[in-house]
């Protein structure tokens, strides 16, 4: 049994644990069922928003990496979280040609804000 706690995920990130704890079980499996090399990426966005905790985003990768660690991956799980969701990224490399994305970090993450990423994604296609 795992509970939250200091080395553990809490309700905001539990479902980020679980998910990389079974990607991370289910790609052991494989590993050992192909007698290969293997490496697991579980890419979630990290849908935050502003008035969330700054620390919201690494304490959502450290349950990524945590759960991989758990099942056994070592290293080779990838916890891909897009900060602060998907259309930021999409954004760098349709409208910004990989330029200075560090800022685009900031954009809301709220889908019903006017500057929303998603409005600019959509406004860039």
């Amino acid at each position: 049994m795992s509970l939250t706690g200091k080395n553990r995920p809490g309700v905001e990130t539990g479902l980020f644990y679980r998910n990389a704890l079974m990607l991370g079980k289910k790609t052991k499996q494989l590993a050992e069922e192909f007698d290969d090399r293997v490496i697991a990426v579980l890419f979630r966005d990290c849908d935050g928003t502003r008035s969330e905790p700054a620390r919201l985003w690494q304490d959502k990768v450290n349950s990524i990496r945590q759960g991989f660690r758990d099942a056994g991956l070592g290293r080779c799980g990838v916890a891909m979280v897009p900060k602060p969701k998907s259309e930021a990224w999409m954004l760098c490399v349709l409208r910004d040609n990989y330029q200075q994305c560090a800022r685009l970090e900031n954009l809301s993450g709220n889908d019903d804000s006017p500057d929303s990423a998603k409005a600019q994604l959509k406004a860039a296609l």
